[in-house]
This record gives structure tokens, sequence and C-alpha cells, in this order.
């Protein structure tokens, strides 16, 4: 039988985020969830609950929209965290593996046994910091990290980003990855595409991202250049109610 993970992205960045994974996690519908630890906002009370519930946790790395830990840094979106990563080279891969390391060890602080390592708009992918994950696993003892595979490419954003994010996960993926949904219409998924993702990967070892929120007024006062519905994907995660997908 195929493994399915419906893993919810972003916990901790927001309470009406946090919301809305919860109100899934109750319903039996998301199985898994990756924790900004760095987010001024999160609430690891809330984590342990999860946690305790038998969802699985991860660390979603973020190094972009939030501020970091260990150097007075904020880059505002991935342009500007990719002038850094490419003028400044090593230095700033050895940078960020040390911030990388501080976020983990606020699960860790928590008593939060730590399922997988991915990150925020996927950078941990990229040359150099795709070696400090493999290092930080081990480390940390984490069983897993990310690897945003999908099947085929109709599953992909069709752009530069989506092109470039697939030929590096294509040279990361490994016998303990699985394959990864949810990328094509990320943060906007309806019930009918969210239904035809789980269809096509049904007979693979999978994990599905989603984007549960509630308040997407007040969720746009922060992040409205994200062009998120998260109160539509909430509906379409809840949709598989029914399903008993994860029974």
């Amino acid at each position: 039988m195929s493994v399915l993970l419906i893993n919810a992205d972003d916990a901790g960045l927001h309470p009406c985020i946090d919301k809305g994974i919860s109100i899934c996690i109750d319903a039996g519908v998301v199985n898994s969830v990756s924790v900004i630890t760095n987010s001024p906002q999160v609430d690891f009370g809330l984590i342990r609950d999860w946690h305790l519930k038998g969802i699985r946790i991860g660390v979603h790395l973020a190094f972009i929209g939030v501020p970091w830990i260990s150097k007075p840094y904020f880059f505002k979106d991935w342009k500007t965290f990719l002038f850094a990563y490419t003028t400044r080279g090593k230095e700033f891969w050895k940078e960020t593996e040390q911030e990388a390391r501080l976020q983990i060890q606020r699960l860790v602080e928590n008593r939060i046994s730590i399922a997988h390592l991915d990150s925020h708009q996927h950078v941990h992918h990229f040359p150099g910091l795709w070696q400090s994950a493999e290092q930080l696993t081990r480390e940390f003892n984490i069983p897993r990290i990310r690897c945003a595979r999908a099947i085929n490419f109709a599953h992909i954003r069709m752009n530069a980003a989506g092109m470039v994010l697939q030929t590096l996960s294509q040279q990361r993926f490994g016998t303990q990855s699985l394959y990864c949904g949810g990328l094509k219409h990320s943060g906007r998924y309806t019930t009918r595409l969210l239904q035809a993702e789980l269809d096509a990967y049904s007979t693979f070892n999978s994990e599905i991202i989603v984007h549960p929120g509630v308040n997407n007024a007040e969720l746009n006062k922060q992040f409205i250049s994200w062009n998120f519905d998260w109160e539509q994907e909430t509906k379409a995660v809840m949709s598989l109610v029914k399903t008993n997908l994860l029974s």
C-alpha cells in the first residue's frame, strides 16, 4: 500500500493559518505539518498538542519573509535571498546552516520529535543548502528531507522557478524520498483540483502539500503578494473527510 501524507505548510506563521490547519487535523484529513519555528507568532503549545495527537511534525526552514534567529537578517522575497546566495557564496551557505540549526533546535527544546525537514519556497534544494540539510538531518536524526519532485511535469508550476525546482529535485531524489504533490496550484487548490491531484498520486509514495487557513482578509494584510486563497484550500482539504482517505 502506498504512503500518503497530507502535509500542511507554514504552521506558526499566522494564527489564521494555524486555525485552518487545526480544523483539518481535527477532521482527520491532515496527518503531517511543517512548522516555521522562527516566526514571531509561532505557538509551540499548539504544535505540541498536534504532536500528541500523532501528527508528524517537520521543520519548515524559513530564510525568507521571517526574521532570522542567528543574524539581524530579513529577506523580503526569494529574489533578495537569491542575490545574497549567489554573491556571497559559501560564507552565506554557512550562515544559512547555522540559522537552520537554531530553527531546528526550537522544536527540540519544545520536546517535539522532528519527522522531516523542508523549507519555505523550497530553497533547501539549492546547491550547498541541500548538503547542509543532509548534514542537519544526520545531526538531529531527522528521517526525511522533502524532495519536491512531482510525478511528472503536468503537476508542476510551469514557469522558470518551477522548472528549476524540478531539475534540482530530480537530482536530489533518493530512496527515502516521497513524490511531492500540491505544487502546481499551491495555495489555490479547489476541491476538484485537489481531488485530481490525489487521484494522480494515489499509486505513489507521496506527500501532498496543502495550505489551509481562515480569514483571507486578515491574511492578505500580510501576505497579499502570495495570491493565496486559504479559505478555498481549507474547503478543498475538508472535502476529503468523506473519502476516508487517511483512515
